[in-house]
C-alpha cells in the first residue's frame, strides 16, 4: 500500500501577525489618545473659567458698583471693569461673545458666614445669630459667575458639542458693606 504524503505542510510562517495585531489595536489606542488630549484640555479650560470667576469676584471685593450710577459703566447688568477683569484674567481667548459674566450684588447678597460657607438672604446689617460672624453684622457679598463654551477636538458622540463649562466665585464686599 502507498501511503499519502502531504506535500503542504501545515504553514508556521507567521511574519505578518504583528502588523495584524497592530492594526486591530491601533483605533482603540487613537481613540483612548485623543480622549486623553480632550479631557486634559476641558479640564484646563475648567480651570481657567473658575480663575476667570475668581478674579472677577476679587474685582467685586474692592470695586463697589451700581449699574443705575453713571461712573460704572454696566453691559447687562455687570460692570466693564468687572469684565474686563474677567476677560485678562486668564490665558485663554476670552471676549465678551465667547463668555457670559454675571455678578449679583447689593442686599440680596447679604450673609452671616458660617463654618460650611455663608447663610444668604440676610438684611445687610442685622445682627448674625449664628456661625462664625456670630453676634457680627450681616455682610454683603458679590457672586460672579462665568461660562463659556469649550468645544472638543474630537466630535465625542456622548458630549455635546460645544460643552458649557462654568465657574463661581463669591467674596465679602470691602468692609461688609453691599458691592
Amino acid at each position: 500500500m502507498t501511503r499519502l504524503v502531504r506535500q503542504f505542510p501545515l504553514r508556521t510562517d507567521d511574519g505578518g501577525a504583528t502588523v495584524i495585531e497592530f492594526a486591530c489595536v491601533a483605533g482603540v489606542l487613537a481613540l483612548m489618545v485623543l480622549g486623553i488630549i480632550d479631557f486634559g484640555r476641558a479640564f484646563w479650560f475648567r480651570m481657567e473659567v473658575q480663575n476667570a470667576a475668581q478674579a472677577g469676584a476679587d474685582w467685586a471685593q474692592y470695586n463697589a458698583f451700581d449699574c443705575g450710577a453713571s461712573p460704572s459703566p454696566c453691559a447687562n447688568g455687570v460692570p466693564t471693569k468687572l469684565q474686563n477683569a474677567v476677560i485678562y484674567a486668564t490665558d485663554l481667548s476670552l471676549t465678551g461673545t465667547n463668555i457670559a459674566v454675571t455678578a449679583s450684588s447689593g442686599n440680596a447678597t447679604c450673609g452671616c458666614p458660617t463654618g460650611n460657607g455663608v447663610t444668604m438672604g440676610q438684611t445687610c446689617g442685622d445682627t448674625c445669630t449664628s456661625g462664625t460672624n456670630a453676634y457680627g453684622n450681616a455682610s454683603g457679598y458679590a457672586t460672579v459667575t462665568v461660562t463659556y463654551n469649550f468645544s472638543p477636538l474630537f466630535p465625542w458622540p456622548a458630549l455635546s458639542n460645544p460643552m458649557t463649562l462654568s465657574g463661581s466665585a463669591t467674596s465679602m464686599c470691602k468692609g461688609g458693606a453691599t458691592c
